[in-house]
């Protein structure tokens, strides 16, 4: 009697230390996922990714210091290009700050630039922008929200993003009367164009974009990372991160995706993205061109890695980039757009690959 007595006490231990270990292993990753949510999704608006060496050497690559050393050099001349601020209001109430930067030339043409994750126009834009003005384009330079001035407490990650995208168009209807606009973006400011140009009530005055280094959603791009940089597997981590962000920041990682907003494009789309891209997988661009039933075009730069397809072809990027453009405002005809519709500077072999659906 005493031995059964003895052995209940011991299954009783038993089952309650497991039940201790389950309920502690739970906790345990309701925390990491949260302050891993907090960590990607909360912004803060007094660093950018340019100030993190670390992060910068895992995203863009071993070329990273030469591509910093790259831009580095331009800031000067971006910071003194003469700047009108802008402002806009977005739908849930956020004030969002820009700079509508004017052409070499009077023009009626304009690029609204969109920068990356945790980064600012100047470090996507600054070497791009001679080559731009020269051409008769005006700059409207986007602060997304939670970046650099604009409010904000969670980055919208190309999401929430995509809404304001009509906001800014506005401003430059305003600014540039009549004129036609185009939507040029970098890596989350790639999604953001993406987004937009799927939206239905997407203005006529844009008449096309610009995605470089884009994703075909933020779930996609955080479960590669998560693969990638800790060797397991993006459940149930990224699924709780999903949670955190539904609750917290309002909006799903899964939902849009890019892939099908590209798909209901009402305007050209130009894809550029760099062959060693370790941040943003290159066959994510692949997916999106191949979903994208509007005109288009696709440009894979040789060796590039994250968001450096213009420093290591530069003047192939702005052939590309530019003649498209014109093609786009009706400015050119050496090109139809039928012709556009196969006509790829380089194409990689296709991959597999099938988005997680919510």
């Amino acid at each position: 009697m005493i031995l059964a007595i003895d052995t209940m006490k011991v299954i009783y231990i038993a089952v309650g230390c497991i039940g201790g270990a389950a309920v502690l292993a739970v906790l345990t990753l309701l925390i990491a996922s949260y302050l891993a949510f907090r960590m990607i999704i909360k912004g803060n608006h007094g660093k950018s990714i340019g100030n993190d060496e670390k992060l910068l050497t895992q995203v863009m690559g071993p070329d990273y210091e030469d591509w910093l050393k790259f831009i580095l050099e331009a800031t000067p001349e971006y910071e003194k290009l003469e700047k009108i601020p802008v402002t806009v209001t977005t739908f849930d109430n956020l004030k969002l700050q820009g700079e509508f930067v004017a052409s070499d030339t009077e023009s009626t043409k304009t690029i609204i630039c969109m920068h990356g994750y945790r980064s600012a126009p100047k470090n996507e834009f600054a070497r791009m922008v001679p080559f731009m003005r020269r051409a008769g384009f005006n700059l409207l330079f986007v602060n997304h929200r939670a970046h650099g001035p604009s409010e904000g407490k969670y980055i919208g990650f190309g999401t929430l993003d995509h809404k304001d995208t009509i906001k800014w168009i506005e401003a430059v209807e305003k600014l540039v009367p009549g004129g036609d606009i185009f939507l040029y973006g970098m890596s989350m400011g790639a999604a953001t164009v993406m987004n937009a140009c799927g939206l239905d009530n997407l203005p006529s005055s844009v008449k096309g974009a610009v995605q470089d280094c884009g994703f075909t959603s933020p779930w996609d791009v955080i479960s590669f990372q998560v693969k990638r940089l800790f060797r397991f597997s993006s459940f149930p981590l990224v699924n709780l991160i999903n949670l955190f962000c539904k609750v917290f920041a309002k909006y799903s990682l899964k939902k849009p995706t890019t892939t099908e907003s590209v798909s209901m494009s009402s305007v050209p789309i130009l894809f550029i993205h760099g062959d060693n891209d370790l941040f943003v997988p290159t066959y994510m661009s692949e997916v999106n061109y191949r979903a994208c039933t509007a005109p288009k075009r696709k440009l894979i730069v040789d060796n590039a890695g994250h968001a450096m397809s213009y420093y290591k072809n530069p003047e192939l990027y702005e052939e590309t980039f530019l003649s498209f453009l014109e093609q786009c405002a009706g400015n050119a005809d050496q090109v139809t757009f039928d012709e556009l519709l196969t006509a790829d500077y380089h194409t990689d072999e296709d991959k597999d690959y099938e988005h997680t659906g919510d």
